[in-house]
């Protein structure tokens, strides 16, 4: 478990509950003060009520926390965030998610593992696509080492627990020439996509660590 909120100087921990401590989500098609895009599906999710949903995509514009790294199309490249000019979120997706957390001050990762002083910004994307496209989402993390003391190394993976339906009859395994993990039902039919065949999963990293280097460093 990880908490909201940066890392201070001194590694000293933000208060997990300042109000800009959630995880923010914007629509390119959500400005504010637009209530004429369906969202029907978000409402059916149980994400609350129409007029909610929609001052929550209103708040999050506004509210978009670029200084502190989220990203956003700067329309008239003055380098700055403007609500009113600019559109909030990756550019070209069809929504984008975002937040900051930390791993101080005693946050257990598991097996006894102390706090390094890690702060994780994490953004989520996706596009409104017919094709394949629309059958996936992106996921980024920027690592911050807010310790004074360096990583010489590191070892970066990600950890996925799904459940295709029941998790009973799941079967996972990898292709190793593709660089792609797999979850699938190993049986015909799933009660939980029933009259609808089980769908497959796959993660693939697009792309690695990207790290500052010098002669004679190599990635």
């Amino acid at each position: 478990t990880i908490e909201p909120g940066r890392i201070l100087d001194g590694l000293l921990p933000e208060s997990a509950d300042l109000p800009k401590n959630r995880i923010y989500r914007v629509r390119p098609d959500i400005p504010p003060g637009n209530q004429t895009v369906d969202i029907s599906s978000e409402v059916g999710d149980g994400e609350g009520s129409a007029a909610e949903i929609y001052g929550q995509y209103d708040k999050d514009w506004s509210e978009w926390p670029w200084q502190e790294g989220a990203p956003f199309e700067d329309k008239n490249q003055n380098g700055i965030y403007e609500p009113s000019i600019d559109i909030p979120g990756v550019p070209g997706a069809d929504q984008t998610i975002w937040s900051v957390a930390r791993d101080v001050p005693n946050v257990d990762w598991g097996f006894g593992t102390p706090p390094l002083g890690v702060e994780i910004h994490m953004t989520i994307w996706g596009y409104r696509s017919e094709g394949a496209l629309g059958y996936m989402f992106f996921r980024r993390y920027a690592l911050i080492n807010r310790n004074s003391i360096p990583f010489d190394s590191m070892f970066v993976a990600m950890w996925s627990d799904p459940d295709d339906g029941n998790a009973g009859d799941d079967l996972a395994g990898c292709d190793t020439s593709r660089s792609l993990g797999f979850v699938y039902n190993g049986e015909e039919t799933d009660k939980r996509y029933s009259p609808l065949p089980p769908p497959a999963v796959g993660f693939d990293f697009f792309q690695g660590q990207i790290v500052a280097g010098s002669p004679p460093d190599s990635a």
